[in-house]
């Protein structure tokens, strides 16, 4: 028994099987398109840990601790250090060199703040940054690199742009997580696969294109927004839209000769949908739509 679980005898030894295991499924699951390739920066970064492995199965060959083989407790530490490996590369740890495409933007001492991020990916958007705003990669495969950001401001009011790289190289990830400061008045243009809530956000202005689904909030004063795609967008059910284009909305909304406004008083949303595209407008409550496949 003590043979066979050292590694006696010919062949690779059985418990060699799982540390082997985890490198053979994050190899695949880069091959096949499911984990970031930027997980061959952070291997290649741990290179101390996997040439110390080495040295002790060097060392410790032949060698005894009681009756126990002592090189046959280093598959299992092998098997310890690489599951803490896949999720400290999973988790964006600090220890990784993936985890340094997180960009983070100035306090946000703005007034009015214009945003534009455009990508061939996932962006997800949320309203409760500490900082004007911050993105983080979302760490699974893709072909959007680290942004960059470009900034112009004047008293009082700052215009972003979130640019992805041309060649991103090892860390291309499928997507950006962007968060935004509640504090100024914001206006975006957003592009790509779209999940936001921008209920904590407020608005001037909006653009949408792409595909996703879009949560909104009160407005104080009339605020127009153009959709280009295939969307989902929640409204809560206190607040006046007025819809121009075609649409699928709630019961109890009024045709119009251009499109349709919903049963909530007074100003509030301008929703201009362009041609061809697909629009679902939702209540504050219920599912949502579910993107349909290709």
């Amino acid at each position: 028994m003590t043979r066979g679980a050292g590694g006696g005898g010919r062949g690779v030894p059985p418990l060699w099987a799982l540390p082997l295991g985890i490198a053979a499924g994050v190899a695949s699951s880069v091959a096949g398109g499911v984990t970031s390739r930027s997980v061959v920066l952070d291997f290649l970064a741990w290179w101390p840990v996997w040439a110390g492995t080495a040295a002790l199965v060097v060392v410790t060959r032949g060698k005894y601790l009681g009756r126990i083989r002592v090189s046959g407790l280093i598959p299992m530490i092998l098997f310890g250090v690489s599951i803490t490996f896949v999720i400290g590369h999973v988790n964006g740890w600090t220890a990784m060199p993936s985890s340094s495409g997180r960009l983070i933007g100035p306090i946000p001492d703005f007034e009015h703040a214009s945003l534009t991020a455009s990508l061939e990916g996932r962006l997800e958007v949320t309203g409760d940054a500490g900082f004007l705003y911050e993105v983080t990669p979302i760490r699974w495969a893709g072909i959007v690199g680290i942004p960059d950001a470009l900034e112009q401001s004047t008293d009082g009011s700052v215009v972003v742009t979130l640019r992805p790289p041309v060649d991103p190289g090892f860390q291309a990830f499928s997507g950006w997580h962007l968060a935004l400061s509640p504090e100024p008045q914001w206006k975006l243009s957003l592009e790509g696969e779209i999940s936001a809530d921008l209920s904590s956000l407020s608005l001037s202005g909006l653009e949408l294109a792409g595909a996703g689904s879009v949560r909104l909030g009160p407005v104080s004063r009339v605020t127009g927004a153009e959709i280009d795609g295939w969307f989902s967008i929640r409204f809560p059910d206190d607040v006046s839209v007025r819809l121009v284009g075609e649409a699928e909305v709630p019961e109890g909304w009024e045709r119009l000769p251009d499109g349709w406004h919903s049963p909530g008083p007074g100003d509030g949303w301008v929703v201009t949908v362009e041609p061809g595209s697909t629009v679902i407008i939702q209540a504050s409550e219920g599912p949502t739509p579910q993107q349909p496949a290709g």
